[in-house]
């Protein structure tokens, strides 16, 4: 890659393009006055770029306070993790502070939830367990609070980009998490990402899978698994192709996908028999902490995954609010 001609305002930049914003291959650059100086104050000015790759001219107008990268590609680097049912705040930021731990590489997040923070706590609790009696949510548990994520995602490591979707009013849960899934995908998408993996907000990863989305989903639409002690597709741990996932979604529409005629489970699995589908050889237990549905130990099992990879002396806020018998 080399840039044979670079014009702001009609003067050479070239020298100065490579200096700032060239690495490597590739090219990443702001059009303004500040990188490039006002060689015509008053004036909005163009910048013209001409870069020769592979024999081939390639030729840009950039205007001034747009950006360019080159080349430009349909993805970036980070895969990103896609979290719903975001409804327990303070548990769901604890599963994000280990989370991105675990990962080891820098991925985008997307968080995705119509929670109910007008709501006092007793009703909250009401209108969620009446949508799903063996829904986990409790009195002491329950916070909707979402203030916390813009306060608190930024300290957490790995994370490169994050965007929250918040839908209001709500909508009842199955139909609320199937919404979630095809806007939370859709984002992804539009962060650029190619691989996307959605779990449910408080689940701990065991390791790390966001890495390995690549090997897990290759070329596939869509990589499922079964979900924990049953056959049924699992909607909790999920791996896919954004774009492909996303207008999956969309073409099966709200008739196949959002309307209540099944479970989220059974209705995903018989979407994707209908697409290009990898079925993973065993449940989600490989994944998440889960052990298995009617358990009581999760305080147990979670100190266990702290151990594993050597958290228990994190000095993170929500990992120690856990260890200290405060959250769980």
């Amino acid at each position: 890659m080399i840039i044979t001609k670079a014009l702001w305002g009609g003067v050479d930049v070239r020298d100065k393009i490579y200096e700032l914003f060239v690495k490597g291959d590739k090219v990443s650059l702001n059009a303004s006055n500040y990188y490039l100086t006002d060689t015509q104050p008053g004036i909005e000015k163009v910048l013209q770029i001409w870069i020769e790759d592979n024999g081939v001219e390639h030729y840009f107008d950039v205007y001034e306070g747009a950006h360019l990268k080159y080349p430009q590609t349909k993805y970036f680097d980070e895969n990103t993790l896609i979290m719903t049912s975001c409804n327990r705040v303070e548990q769901c930021l604890f599963a994000l502070a280990v989370n991105s731990r675990i990962i080891q590489q820098p991925f985008n997040l997307v968080i995705a939830d119509c929670s109910t923070p007008h709501l006092k706590k007793v009703d909250g609790v009401r209108l969620h367990t009446g949508d799903d009696p063996y829904n986990l949510i409790k009195e002491h548990n329950y916070n909707p609070n979402w203030e916390l994520f813009d306060k608190w995602i930024p300290t957490f490591p790995n994370i490169n980009k994050y965007e929250i979707i918040h839908i209001t009013p709500r909508i009842p849960k199955q139909r609320g998490e199937a919404t979630l899934m095809a806007l939370g995908s859709m984002m992804a998408t539009m962060m650029g990402s190619k691989y996307g993996l959605k779990l449910t907000g408080v689940c701990h990863l065991k390791e790390d899978w966001l890495s390995k989305l690549p090997e897990l989903v290759e070329e596939y639409d869509i990589t499922t698994c079964k979900r924990s002690g049953s056959n049924d597709c699992s909607s909790r741990v999920t791996a896919f192709q954004n774009d492909k996932f996303s207008e999956i979604l969309s073409k099966e529409g709200y008739h196949k996908w959002i309307d209540e005629y099944d479970y989220i489970e059974r209705k995903l699995d018989k979407i994707c028999d209908r697409y290009n589908r990898k079925k993973f050889n065993g449940d989600e237990r490989p994944f998440i902490v889960d052990e298995g549905i009617g358990r009581t130990d999760h305080r147990e099992i979670l100190m266990k995954n702290l151990e594993k990879h050597n958290l228990l002396d994190c000095d993170d806020y929500f990992i120690q609010k856990f260890i200290k018998g405060k959250i769980w």
